[in-house]
């Protein structure tokens, strides 16, 4: 079954670690997606999923079922861009030469 990274370290977060290691009957989960799970980047697909299934399974997570379940509170973080090396050197390196046209027709506005 192929798991993606992220995804996976929520899933050891969520229903290993924290059910094991927690120091209290509750604990607290921040997970931090992006702007670009809630209002995708075009020339970004992939980094757009990712964050997405992460502001999703966040949402989830943070129903009162999954909470009765773990005692564990769900927190998502949504920051606008931001700028860094991501937003900063994104030339060139993005799925090829149509993403690159969309990226250099597309202005870049990063909360500094």
């Amino acid at each position: 079954m192929y798991k993606n990274g992220v995804i996976n370290g929520m899933l050891l977060g969520m229903e290993n670690y924290l059910q094991k290691h927690r120091q209290g009957s509750e604990a607290v989960i921040v997970n931090i997606s992006s702007i670009a799970g809630i209002s995708p980047f075009s020339v970004f697909p992939i980094y757009c999923g990712t964050k997405a299934a992460v502001l999703a399974m966040t949402r989830s997570w943070g129903t009162p079922q999954h909470y009765e379940r773990t005692h564990i509170r769900i927190i998502g973080i949504c920051p606008g861009v931001t700028d860094t090396p991501l937003i900063s050197e994104m030339s060139g390196r993005n799925l090829g030469a149509g993403y690159q046209k969309i990226l250099d027709a597309t202005p870049v506005r990063t909360q500094e």
